[in-house]
C-alpha cells in the first residue's frame, strides 16, 4: 500500500498507468490474504478470554 501511494505521489496523482506494477502487487497481496485459511485460536486466546470472564 505504501509503495502504491509513494508512486502516486511521485507521479503527482495524475498518471496512474506508471504505477501498474504497484497496483498489481497490492492486488496480489490482498487476494492472497483473502484466500489464506483462518488460523485456529490458540490456548492462550482461550485462557485470556476466560480470565476476562472471571473478573466480572
Amino acid at each position: 500500500m505504501t509503495a502504491l501511494l509513494t508512486c502516486f505521489k511521485m507521479c503527482d496523482f495524475g498518471n496512474d498507468t506508471r504505477c501498474a506494477g504497484e497496483k498489481r502487487a497490492l492486488n496480489d497481496c490482498l487476494t492472497l490474504h483473502a484466500t489464506r485459511p483462518k488460523q485456529k485460536q490458540t490456548i492462550n486466546f482461550h485462557l485470556q478470554r476466560l480470565a476476562r470472564l472471571a473478573k466480572r
